[in-house]
């Protein structure tokens, strides 16, 4: 949603910005909120339970499927790639995201979304669009 004040809105989850290396000590001792400090400017904060590996889980009960691939470069993908059947973690990924990671693709200005498909056989070279 758009920046602004949330009053007696439900809210799940949201970004907080600040200087890289913050303290978000202060959040930590909120109760019932789960927050992850990003490797850049922001943490992710979310009301407990709520995560990206748990709203996939969600999409796939609903679609009636096991499996799934993720791609994810940050520590906020963890349990996400932890859950997948196909991880893949972004060349720029902190160590414990490419210690779970069943592929680590190349930096960011070298396509690595399209070169991880590549490298899975989801799809043929050439078909790239830029």
């Amino acid at each position: 949603p758009p920046v602004g004040s949330y009053r007696e809105q439900k809210v799940q989850a949201m970004n907080i910005y600040a200087p890289k290396d913050y303290d978000y000590h202060d959040f930590l001792m909120i109760p019932h909120i789960h927050i992850i400090p990003c490797k850049l400017d922001y943490a992710e904060v979310s009301v407990e339970g709520i995560s990206k590996a748990n709203s996939i889980k969600k999409a796939l009960n609903y679609f009636h499927q096991d499996h799934y691939i993720a791609f994810g470069d940050s520590p906020n993908d963890q349990e996400m790639l932890k859950n997948a059947s196909i991880a893949v973690a972004m060349y720029e990924s902190n160590k414990e995201l490419k210690d779970i990671a069943t592929l680590i693709t190349k930096p960011f200005d070298q396509d690595p979304i399209y070169y991880a498909c590549l490298q899975l056989n989801l799809m043929k070279e050439g078909l790239k669009n830029d």
